[in-house]
């Protein structure tokens, strides 16, 4: 019995501050865990639309995706494959002035930190991966 795969679209969110680059994180309330911001894609959505969408539902913040910087596989708990393409993703002064996140069920915080700091505080390999990856672009 063969499964279809689950795709998903998200990005590396940056900004610079004050010369300095800055990657945002989130916090999620049900996995406990930090990780870059993702969903999964709606019907008749582009991988780039579904990105777009879910940086923005889980932080509040609308983004101009750039390049794209990778794809992680990796196996979900009932053994599904769930595929998973990032883009850089720039959000401006203007961007995070105008977001209205807020604490809820399914992301407890968000967070800007130094590239370092974020390759430390990632909760999964794959993710650090993205990052990598969209650090050497």
């Amino acid at each position: 019995m063969t499964q279809t795969a689950v795709y998903a679209a998200g990005g590396v969110v940056w900004r610079l501050v004050e010369g300095k680059l800055k990657i945002l994180l989130i916090h999620r309330t049900a996995y406990a865990d930090v990780t870059l911001p993702k969903g999964k894609v709606d019907p008749g959505e582009t991988l780039a639309e579904t990105a777009a969408r879910e940086i923005f539902e889980e932080t509040g913040i609308r983004v101009a995706l750039g390049i794209p910087v990778g794809v992680s596989r990796y196996r979900m708990p009932k053994g599904r494959e769930k595929i998973v393409h990032y883009w850089a993703a720039e959000a401006t002064d203007d961007a995070i002035r105008a977001s209205s996140f807020v604490p809820n069920r399914e992301v407890a915080a968000i967070e800007w930190v130094s590239p370092r700091k974020a390759l430390t505080y990632l909760s999964y390999p794959v993710d650090v991966e993205i990052l990598e990856q969209f650090l050497a672009s």
